[in-house]
């Protein structure tokens, strides 16, 4: 993984302040990462959410996972979510739900 010098800088901040502890604990994935991948999803999903297009802001690291699962076997039809789906690794998968239950939905 690599990340931008900024970034791994203000993540070793709230890594000593014990800030991003417990959701990485909670969640197993690394929301510092997550933070980095999320452009690809907020084009679409904002926090606020969009006419047909809902929100993932807040949404349980168990939801999240389970969603893509459902893209990726087709139980949940949608093109281009399953594209998406079928891109990500699951380390990325989980590093996703755990910024994702980060941000608080409006």
């Amino acid at each position: 993984m690599s990340l931008r010098p900024d970034a791994l800088r203000r993540v070793a901040a709230l890594a000593c302040m014990g800030v991003i502890a417990a959701p990485l604990q909670a969640s197993g994935g690394d929301i510092a990462y997550g933070e980095y991948l999320a452009g690809d999803c907020t084009g679409c999903h904002r926090p606020e959410g969009a006419e047909g297009i809902p929100s993932i802001a807040g949404r349980a690291p168990e939801d999240f996972t389970a969603a893509l699962a459902a893209f990726r076997d087709g139980s949940r039809d949608n093109p281009a979510m399953r594209l998406m789906a079928e891109r990500v690794t699951e380390e990325e998968v989980a590093a996703l739900a755990a910024y994702f239950q980060t941000i608080e939905p409006y």
